[in-house]
């Protein structure tokens, strides 16, 4: 139900049911991107019983101190009260429809969700080449990019971007831009970007 109204960040999803820890803790994770008006980090959702959460707080498990009803990437958490969250975010719609699709719209599928290596998120319709990116998100310094990485790796400027990828572009101090690269962008913005970049 959550994966079909939010959407979910690849690799994140995690059964501790399935699977308990060690320690007994039972629970389902996942993480899901960002909600408009709510936060601007991604969110971890975590599901389980009532009992589950019992024993969690107050059963064998509590001393562990486990901290629940947290969202994080990166290792960068922040406390999130997400149902309250849901509560403010269903009383600014008027109908119960609206605030389908108000979730709706955020998640549309024609949509990338994209990250850089600080965690700033940025949305971008399909399709999005790793070029595409560094023209929205860096125009003023495609002139010296260098190479991209993507995910930790070096790849290709037309690469093709999904879901949840983290693109880190590598900043030279010399004027590389050619009038060749107009090639990798699948955005006419990103090609007058680079065409202005090479007059």
């Amino acid at each position: 139900v959550v994966h079909a109204h939010m959407h979910p960040i690849p690799g994140k999803l995690k059964d501790y049911i399935g699977s308990p820890k060690e320690n007994g803790y039972q629970s389902i994770h996942t993480v899901v991107y960002p909600l408009p008006g709510v936060t601007e980090q991604p969110i971890e959702i975590q599901i389980r019983t009532t009992q589950m959460h019992e024993e969690c707080e107050f059963g064998s498990i509590a001393h562990d101190k486990y901290k629940g009803y947290m969202y994080s990437l990166h290792s960068r958490p922040a406390r999130v009260n997400l149902f309250r969250n849901f509560q403010i975010l269903r009383e600014e719609s008027r109908t119960a429809d609206q605030f389908s699709d108000a979730l709706r719209q955020y998640f549309r599928e024609d949509h990338l969700a994209i990250f850089d290596a600080k965690n700033n998120l940025y949305h971008m319709k399909k399709p999005v080449s790793a070029l595409d990116f560094i023209c929205h998100a860096w125009p003023q310094r495609v002139s010296v990019l260098k190479d991209i990485m993507i995910n930790g790796r070096s790849r290709p400027m037309d690469t093709a971007l999904h879901d949840g990828d983290i693109v880190d572009p590598q900043f030279g101090r010399t004027k590389a831009v050619q009038r060749e690269w107009m090639n990798a962008c699948q955005q006419k913005k990103s090609k007058q970007v680079v065409r202005a970049l090479c007059v």
